[in-house]
């Protein structure tokens, strides 16, 4: 490979052609708007709930820190030993809520934006600097990765910066150059160790360096060494090589992995970008491939490394795929610069002609994705026009109204769901921040240490909202022992979500909590035992597509037989359904049939009629089926129906 004359931006003819170009100007007024750009979509909506769990993890775990817990020493963290440090400043400044939370990860993906304009401009200059920003700024992954408080955005800054080094270093030599790349090498990796690939072209540089580069080498690798194993016994060894060494490896084996599940997953991840994206990559790959110019090389290799990297990753998700836009972008952009380059070079117009007409075609062809990627920005930033309202938003809101109200703020309650307790305000115990499946699957999390943790801290709540703890068998039988379920949340074709109380809690006080002045009294007896004694509907009108939340207060008249489940009908004045839903009480606890008098419990679910229902009054409708007997329960007067509400459909 080509020295110093082939790792400059362009080449001589390249600088010859630039001095001839008005682009010292064009380059500010086409990459300042970009960086405005980007610096707006990381603040717009920065609250909107998201409901990831993993982020939910996250946040909580901010919070936590707040309260004086460390990680690794009292909160379990499962990332690097960097990320909690870096982002709690900015989370502790700017509010300890959601958005100071992503503000912090914003910040960071702005300095990774300004890396990767650094390092294209550094190695295909003027026109590879702004062709690299603009195709990362209008990146919905990167949008989306730079909007959430997780690590892998975070991560990638210091990881582009650090190839930008080390191709100062394979310039020069510089042993500066070199102690710099090892320290942003070093932290990208103690935030998350998935930008190893950025290891790649950094041993390209030290190779090109001959017998120097193999002793610097050694350097790097020392001084990479030392600060990870500094900051890692900072954090606490024991800490780090159980909740991260042991865990992966555990994850690792225990997984389905294959590099055929990995390409789906990938290449699914990826179709949020322009179908363009990959080919103009590939492309300039091989444009810059050809050129045989080691910086440009670099570039090429660092973006293979991390596709290869991505495909054997174990577990691999959607939100890791972001780590592999930055080298692309670099690389088209680098690509465009060299391209254009052939352009001005050409001697014959015809083949000049053709080469351009080439390169707008691949422009527009990249342009024709801006409709899906404004949208899909538009979706992230909340700011698109939507009719259609997940009625899931609503019931995490009654849900965090109900531990508010269910909790104080220095109690603790255990939950598979982080996300709620951290917009309750509410501590978990620390060790038990992350319940996530991988963990439970690798048994890095087993039912007697949950149940040791939990008894621990005495939680006034448990909240199973997923299906991650509810897999460890004996806490649940524990937590049907110790508490006593008081509301049930009903999603369709997904598991019943409940909020538990203590069995020693004044269950009296709990449940008159619970019946809040916006549910109306009833007294609505089945023949078969079961009363309703309180509804509420929380909205008399709604749009088409909207969604209603429908609470209902059920009791055990007598002791019951039935395994009863409740029908809630959305019916027009002509008596036809335009929504229902059957949903059975018990919420995953004790069964229906197994009621004493008295055992009362609080469902919230909701009614959402189909979009082309016509405008006019419905009738929110509730009836009891009982799936022993295979039919429903009738009433006093005969009848199987209760209408609890009107609603007006406009």
């Amino acid at each position: 490979m080509a020295r110093a004359d082939a790792l400059s931006p362009a080449g001589l003819h390249g600088r010859a052609l630039t001095r001839k170009l008005p682009l010292r100007w064009l380059e500010p007024v086409f990459a300042l708007p970009l960086f405005a750009l980007a610096i707006v979509a990381r603040t717009i909506n920065l609250d909107a709930y998201s409901g990831l769990f993993d982020e939910g993890i996250r946040v909580e775990q901010l919070f936590l820190m707040s309260r004086g817990y460390r990680p690794f020493r009292d909160i379990y963290a499962a990332q690097g030993p960097l990320l909690l440090d870096l982002l709690h400043p900015w989370f502790v400044f700017f509010g300890q809520d959601l958005a100071a939370a992503r503000l912090a990860v914003g910040v960071y993906s702005l300095a990774g934006l300004a890396a990767a304009y650094w390092v294209a401009r550094l190695v295909g200059g003027r026109v590879a600097g702004p062709v690299a920003l603009l195709l990362l700024v209008v990146s919905p992954l990167y949008l989306e990765g730079s909007r959430i408080a997780l690590a892998e955005v975070p991560a990638m800054a210091p990881a582009i910066a650090a190839v930008g080094t080390a191709i100062l270093y394979a310039r020069a030599g510089s042993r500066w150059m070199l102690i710099l790349t090892g320290v942003l090498l070093a932290t990208s990796l103690l935030i998350k160790p998935i930008t190893l690939a950025a290891g790649v072209p950094i041993g390209l540089a030290l190779l090109s360096r001959g017998r120097a580069g193999l002793k610097d080498c050694v350097l790097l690798g020392a001084l990479v060494a030392t600060l990870m194993l500094a900051v890692v016994l900072s954090v606490g060894l024991g800490g780090v090589l159980e909740q991260i060494v042991s865990y992966r490896m555990e994850s690792v084996k225990r997984s389905d992995w294959s590099i055929w599940k990995n390409r789906v997953a990938l290449a699914r991840a990826l179709t949020y970008e322009p179908s363009a994206l990959l080919a103009l990559a590939a492309l300039a790959g091989v444009l810059l491939a050809m050129r045989r110019r080691l910086a440009e090389g670099m570039l090429v290799a660092w973006a293979v490394a991390s596709g290869v990297l991505l495909l054997m990753y174990s577990p691999l998700h959607g939100k890791h795929a972001v780590v592999l836009m930055p080298p692309l972008a670099i690389v088209v952009g680098v690509g465009a610069a060299a391209s254009l380059d052939y352009v001005r070079a050409a001697r014959r117009p015809a083949l000049r002609a053709a080469l351009t007409v080439f390169l707008v075609v691949l422009g527009g062809w990249y342009a024709s994705g801006a409709p899906a990627v404004v949208a899909q920005s538009g979706q992230l930033l909340k700011v698109t026009a939507d009719t259609d309202v997940d009625p899931a938003l609503e019931q995490y809101a009654d849900a965090v109204a109900t531990i508010r109200l269910l909790a104080a703020p220095d109690d603790f309650i255990v939950t598979d769901h982080p996300y709620l307790a951290f917009l309750a305000g509410r501590l978990v115990p620390p060790e038990l921040v992350d319940t996530s499946k991988s963990r439970i699957d690798s048994r890095s999390l087993r039912s007697n240490d949950a149940i040791t943790i939990a008894a621990t801290y005495e939680p006034t709540l448990v909240v199973l909202w997923t299906d991650r703890l509810r897999r460890l068998r004996e806490f649940t039988l524990w937590v049907e022992e110790n508490y006593r379920l008081v509301k049930v949340y009903n999603r369709r074709q997904d598991q019943d979500r409940g909020i538990y109380v203590r069995a020693s809690a004044d269950l009296d006080d709990v449940r008159a909590t619970l019946a809040d002045a916006t549910m109306a009294p009833r007294d609505d007896r089945f023949l078969g035992g079961l009363r309703l004694v309180g509804a509420s509907v929380d909205r008399a009108d709604m749009r088409r597509g909207e969604a209603a939340s429908v609470t209902l207060q059920w009791e055990a008249g007598r002791p019951l037989q039935g395994d009863f489940q409740a029908i809630i009908a959305f019916k027009g004045p002509d008596g036809q359904a335009w929504d229902q839903q059957q949903e059975r009480l018990s919420g995953g606890s004790v069964p229906t049939s197994q009621w004493a008098t008295g055992h009362w419990v609080f469902q919230n679910t909701f009614v959402q009629p189909d979009g082309k229902a016509p405008p006019g009054a419905y009738d929110v409708v509730v009836s009891v089926y009982d799936s022993r007997s295979k039919q429903l329960e009738t009433l006093a007067d005969s009848t199987t129906e209760l209408t609890i509400a009107r609603v007006t459909v406009r």
